[in-house]
């Protein structure tokens, strides 16, 4: 995979990177912010590509904090998808925190505009914080995303999400457990298509654990995109 760092201003946005592999952006026209932006070998002008956004877990940011979770649990897994996968990092604190929600879904959209990604492909992801991020901004912004997978976390307020939904959880998660949302969840009636998946994972903390999860998820990200 290559790997750069490019800045980008407001009138520079043609000049993002157009071979593939991971980038680290700094951008100076969207609050001087880091995000990670993964290309895939072919950006299909045409038809546009598939786009998903990745949303770190908790910490204090680094910088380019979510690259990790591009490199080691959704581009090995989901690279036949071909897709576009951004992964912003936050300014601390929860995504839903007006900063941060800002300027995620301003870099979504922008990325889409400028890739021409498909709009009827998208998706959003999380580890974590990152899966109630996924979860709030599918909330808030349904018209933006065909389906979403929140990994090792859920809201303490459940409610169905408006979009398909595939939640990764573990049952020795000390924070998150499979069965607490499964009891949560259990007197809800969903009107849109919501799976929990079982993960054999030993911890919260125990990522690399859910990789075989995110991989065996394909078949049902491209049941809800239109083509594949």
């Amino acid at each position: 995979m290559t790997s750069r760092k490019i800045e980008t201003t407001t009138e520079q946005w043609d000049k993002l990177p157009t071979i593939p592999g991971v980038h680290d952006i700094l951008s100076t026209n969207l609050h001087a912010r880091r995000f990670t932006l993964s290309l895939p070998n072919r950006i299909d002008s045409k038809n546009g590509n598939p786009i998903v956004l990745i949303l770190h877990y908790w910490g204090d940011p680094t910088p380019y904090y979510g690259r990790p979770l591009i490199e080691t649990l959704y581009q090995p897994n989901w690279h036949e998808l071909d897709a576009i996968m951004i992964a912003p990092e936050s300014s601390g604190g929860s995504w839903a925190d007006e900063t941060n929600e800002g300027y995620a879904i301003e870099l979504f959209k922008t990325i889409v505009r400028t890739y021409k990604a498909d709009k009827k492909r998208t998706l959003v992801t999380g580890y974590s914080a990152g899966a109630l991020g996924s979860c709030h901004y599918s909330h808030h912004y349904p018209e933006l995303f065909s389906a979403a997978i929140p990994i090792a976390g859920f809201p303490t307020q459940y409610e169905p999400l408006p979009i398909p939904a595939r939640y990764l959880l573990s049952e020795e998660d000390e924070l998150f457990p499979f069965s607490q949302f499964q009891e949560m969840i259990s007197s809800i009636k969903d009107t849109v298509s919501t799976e929990i998946v079982s993960v054999n994972a030993r911890s919260h903390y125990d990522i690399s654990a859910f990789s075989n999860a995110v991989s065996e998820s394909l078949p049902w990200i491209k049941s809800f995109w239109t083509w594949f």
